[in-house]
């Protein structure tokens, strides 16, 4: 006779919620930081708008973003431009080098 069963199974587990971030640089043609650069990041899911200021090393960095939901990445200085001025994209991990080169 069978006195018991048991049953292995392992739970379900759901995509991740955890926040993602983005990094990156912004740098000139030839590869020099550009710092006070200006970093908007606006999600279109939920029309929430974050800034960040390049620091010395033309770094930014922006973290507690919601996980598939789309944004844009716009860049702007006040002594350059630049030909791709804005990303645009799902922010499905975290994403790290996305750089602006300045014209």
């Amino acid at each position: 006779a069978i006195s018991h069963i048991s049953f292995c199974f392992e739970p379900f587990t759901a995509p991740s919620a955890a926040p993602g971030s983005i990094a990156g640089r912004v740098l000139t043609k030839g590869g020099s930081p550009i710092s006070g650069a200006t970093i908007m990041v606006q999600n279109l899911n939920t029309g929430e708008v974050k800034y960040a200021t390049t620091n010395t090393f033309g770094r930014y960095g922006f973290k507690e973003l919601a996980v598939s939901d789309f944004y844009v990445l716009t860049v702007s200085h006040r002594r350059y431009s630049f030909d791709e001025a804005s990303k645009a994209f799902t922010l499905n991990d975290n994403l790290t080098d996305v750089d602006f080169i300045a014209n």
